[in-house]
């Protein structure tokens, strides 16, 4: 019995120093995803791409999202309550720092893409 408790508590040890090395020193796409992601405005949404998956799949699994349907395809026009007023102001969703050149439908996004959403005005 004691042989079963002593061989627990090493599983356990190197699960939590596993755990918590990666707490403590989390790989490098997870710090600059933080970075990045801790000083948005409240109107904002920041999350990390995940390979393979588009950046509209991630925000719908990840905050509440209303879109309307267009002949490009679902074009995002509310995000956690907050309505973009279509007459001057859109969702526009940008890619490490870039304003997306497609859809967000049909952007893959790579595990180190950080994807920040935010209030964009209509610019004549």
């Amino acid at each position: 019995m004691l042989k079963n408790k002593s061989g627990l508590l090493v599983a356990l040890s190197v699960i939590i120093l596993v755990f918590g090395g990666y707490l403590l020193f989390p790989p490098k796409e997870v710090r600059e995803s933080a970075k990045v992601c801790k000083n948005i405005p409240v109107e904002q949404v920041c999350y990390s791409g995940v390979e393979g998956k588009t950046a509209l799949e991630i925000l719908k699994a990840n905050e509440k999202v209303e879109t309307q349907s267009t002949s490009y395809g679902d074009f995002v026009t509310t995000i956690n309550d907050r309505k973009a007023d279509s007459t001057k102001e859109f969702w526009g969703f940008y890619v490490n720092g870039k304003l997306a050149a497609e859809g967000a439908g049909t952007y893959k996004t790579k595990d180190s893409d950080v994807v920040v959403w935010k209030i964009d005005p209509f610019t004549n």
